[in-house]
């Protein structure tokens, strides 16, 4: 062979091998370093558009974590689907200690197979401290928020990253719609970038948790879109949870809508509604719920119940029975206070 055909085969066979490489890296979910990243489609999740392209400091594929307590990979990423747990992370960790300290955006890119149910909250984003446990950053996002079906759409949680500390950049799944992840790219920004993504947020969009989807009920059972108990039903939760962390600190409203089937007994206690901060086992706020307080029976009727929540804190939103009558709950929504009588409805 002359020294010319030794030199052509010498090369394909060096990118044969640097093409396998970054295959096995991209597979694997390595974290590269250095690379360069310009979203192709952008929305962080305030639901602005957005507006900076700036270099990737890392990217963590989505289907080469180990971190994943519901779901499965695929070709594109990792997906959960509407049959799978729900009110479980999609995806967590991967606890890196090599996020620069400073104002950073995670960039996670994400596809639902179908953006025209109903407009409920189907995932929280957010970024973890590991070791203090302090949530950085986060972004609840809803339904309609994807643009498209079946297109990767990117959401951007800007945050400042601690010195040393070791980072997750977790994705909670509340369910309604199959959900797939392929990544997620940490961008570092100027302190005055950050300053600007911030002053841009739009006012909170409103959570919206229907009862039927959630696991947590001791008693009851699903009944059409909503969850029902019967008077033979013994008194406990009929709902609880679902342990979020996606609720804005400061003064809220958890609006509970609610149904019986008969308003003509006697006026007596049949609900005990309230907010409770799972962390410190404290209830924020309480509301009980006589027969009177219904207007019609086998209508839905909101019962608001203001609370104010702590930074970071692990909420539930419960529905204790009591009795005397059957009830169905369809939906717990919550709202910053300011927004509560525009959206909970």
């Amino acid at each position: 062979m002359s020294a010319r055909a030794q030199l052509v085969t010498s090369a394909a066979v060096a990118i044969l091998v640097l093409t396998f490489g970054l295959f096995l890296i991209h597979w694997a979910g390595i974290d590269l370093t250095g690379s360069l990243y310009s979203p192709d489609q952008g929305s962080p999740a305030t639901s602005q558009p957005s507006t900076a392209r700036l270099p990737v400091t890392h990217v963590f594929y989505s289907r080469g974590s180990q971190y994943h307590p519901i779901g499965n990979r695929t070709a594109l990423g990792w997906r959960a689907a509407v049959t799978d747990r729900n009110y479980d992370f999609l995806n967590f960790g991967p606890y890196t200690p090599t996020i620069a300290p400073g104002p950073n955006v995670a960039t996670f890119r994400l596809m639902v197979d179908d953006n025209k149910g109903a407009n409920l909250t189907v995932l929280n984003l957010d970024v973890r401290d590991a070791d203090s446990g302090k949530i950085l950053g986060n972004g609840p996002i809803d339904l309609h928020e994807f643009k498209q079906p079946s297109v990767f759409q990117d959401f951007d949680v800007p945050f400042i990253a601690p010195r040393h500390a070791r980072l997750e950049f977790r994705t909670f799944y509340y369910g309604g719609c199959d959900l797939t992840q392929e990544r997620v790219a940490v961008h570092a920004i100027a302190p005055g970038e950050l300053d600007a993504m911030r002053s841009a947020q739009s006012p909170p969009a409103p959570l919206i948790f229907p009862t039927a989807l959630t696991p947590f009920h001791p008693i009851g059972h699903r009944d059409g879109n909503a969850w029902s108990v019967m008077m033979h039903d013994r008194s406990d939760f009929m709902s609880y949870g679902p342990y979020t962390r996606a609720v804005a600190p400061g003064a809220n409203v958890a609006t509970f809508r609610l149904m019986i089937d008969d308003v003509t007994g006697a006026d007596q206690k049949v609900l005990n509604l309230d907010v409770n901060d799972s962390d410190s086992n404290r209830v924020l706020a309480e509301m009980p719920i006589t027969r009177g307080q219904f207007k019609q029976a086998s209508v839905y009727q909101d019962f608001s119940l203001p609370f104010v929540a702590p930074p970071g804190a692990s909420l539930e939103f419960r529905t204790w029975y009591v009795g005397a009558c059957s009830v169905k709950q369809e939906k717990v929504t919550v709202n910053a206070a300011l927004a509560a009588s525009r959206n909970a409805h």
